[in-house]
């Protein structure tokens, strides 16, 4: 092996050839873990699952921002040691303050002042001791209803009917 390597062509032919697998295999196993592009493919399938468009590339760009320090957040979080794990939602591409916007705040322009409410009628007859509101059909799964105003629609809903607030699904005002 000696004769050969002491061969001049020989041997920058071996180096040359060793140079390129070697350039070969760190190109291979650089593009096998891509953080960003790893990280941009969550979010494009995160987009679809959660039916999201954005209005051009600089919002797509804002979003994605956005989501990145969510996961960032959210990765922290579930380092811990607790009961519970997070995961990315449709909001995780909000920051808090547009979540307590959209979500939390109330409307204060569009509060009405308090009407006087009606007294409670004493019931007559037999009443029972307990009542499974499940099975009268008041008991409805839980639904997002956004940035709804529920209190102040429950308030009304009570008023007009005079039922205290307990409505069966077919009467109740979000439908």
């Amino acid at each position: 092996m000696l004769n050969v390597l002491k061969n001049s062509n020989l041997t920058l032919v071996v180096l040359t050839c060793l140079v390129l697998i070697a350039s070969r295999l760190c190109t291979a196993n650089s593009s096998v873990y891509d953080p960003l592009s790893t990280l941009k493919k969550r979010f494009e399938n995160w987009l679809q699952s959660h039916g999201k468009l954005y209005g051009g590339k600089e919002e797509w760009m804002l979003r994605f921002g956005i989501y990145q320090s969510n996961l960032q957040l959210i990765d922290y979080i579930n380092s811990l040691p607790l009961p519970f794990k997070l995961a990315d939602n449709r909001f995780a591409d909000m920051t808090n303050s547009e979540f307590r916007a959209h979500f939390l705040g109330l409307n204060a322009s569009s509060s009405r002042p308090h009407r006087n409410h009606r007294p409670v009628r004493d019931p007559t007859g037999n009443v029972s001791a307990a009542v499974d509101w499940r099975k009268q059909g008041a008991v409805t799964p839980i639904r997002n209803q956004g940035k709804c105003g529920y209190i102040r629609m429950e308030r009304g809903y009570s008023e007009q009917t005079g039922k205290c607030g307990i409505a069966m699904l077919a009467s109740y005002p979000t439908q």
